[in-house]
């Protein structure tokens, strides 16, 4: 009786770490699609608009990956709005 419940008590445990950090722990693809997603609400939904500012801060620092460009120009819209 007393396995039983220890093996319960230890599934429920693993259960919910893994729920947790599912929760908790964003892939490098979600990070990319999160950013992308508040600039184009940054830019009310505006793609070419969002795809403008991309391609501005790519070409003012041709060094950026586009995942950098993308939080730069979030950043920008941000700072701009102070």
């Amino acid at each position: 009786m007393e396995y039983l419940l220890i093996g319960g008590l230890l599934l429920v445990a693993v259960v919910f770490f893994f729920t947790l950090r599912s929760f908790l722990v964003r892939t490098p693809h979600e990070s990319v699609v999160g950013s992308y997603r508040l600039l184009l609400n940054q830019v009310s939904g505006d793609r070419g608009k969002a795809e403008r500012l991309i391609a501005y801060e790519m070409r003012k620092n041709p060094y950026l990956s586009r995942d950098e460009a993308i939080e730069d120009a979030s950043s920008r819209i941000i700072s701009d709005l102070r």
